[in-house]
């Protein structure tokens, strides 16, 4: 449970004893999300994207053809 994000998940209030350990963990958590984007910011390297079309006649979702 995140602070602020989807506050009827359980259907129920959140009781006021658990808003202590969501308001901490909401905390942690985006903490660490940043300090995780700004290491990966620190660390880029040149690269290469690329990416192609094509066909294939096995492994098709039977699905999606009606």
């Amino acid at each position: 449970m995140l602070l602020g994000v989807l506050p009827n998940l359980f259907g129920m209030d959140i009781p006021a004893e658990h808003m202590v350990a969501i308001e901490r963990y909401t905390r942690e958590l985006t903490d660490k999300i940043e300090q995780v984007a700004l290491a990966a910011l620190a660390d880029r390297k040149p690269s290469q994207l690329a990416w192609g079309v094509g066909n294939v006649g096995f492994g098709t979702n039977r699905r999606s053809f009606r």
